[in-house]
């Protein structure tokens, strides 16, 4: 495989069962940089299923009370993702250009580019947002 900095941004390995295998560096980039490749691309159905879980909450009386939380979770076969992965960092490219030009980086949080934050403390503090 490549060096680390060869690696596009846009780039994840994909490891999770699904109906196709994961792929190389090279195959999905022959791919996604094609737009009449992706355009004819059969794309798999996504695998579904839901996370249970359960919260607990404590009642006005005092005593806890358990609610279940299903939440539903979708994965993308291999090479789709890589796909939607591309296509997903070229609209951030542009979303970032946006946010920058009409100047509302400081309020505007959701769908940015966070990828060196190790917390949200890192992210309001390089938008000069006051905690």
């Amino acid at each position: 495989m490549s060096p680390k900095k060869d690696i596009p941004p846009w780039y994840r390995p994909r490891r999770y069962l699904h109906f196709d295998l994961p792929i190389t560096l090279r195959q999905p980039e022959l791919l996604v940089t094609n737009p009449t490749r992706v355009q004819q691309h059969a794309f798999y159905p996504f695998i579904s299923y839901d996370i249970k879980s359960e919260k607990v909450e404590v009642k006005e009386d005092g005593l806890f009370e358990r609610k279940r939380k299903d939440r539903p979770v979708s994965y993308a076969s291999h090479v789709d993702s890589h796909v939607y992965s591309y296509y997903g960092w070229l609209l951030n490219k542009e979303y970032e250009k946006r946010v920058s030009i009409l100047e509302i980086g400081k309020n505007v949080l959701a769908f940015r580019d966070y990828t060196n934050a190790k917390s949200m403390k890192d992210i309001l503090t390089w938008e000069n947002v006051i905690l």
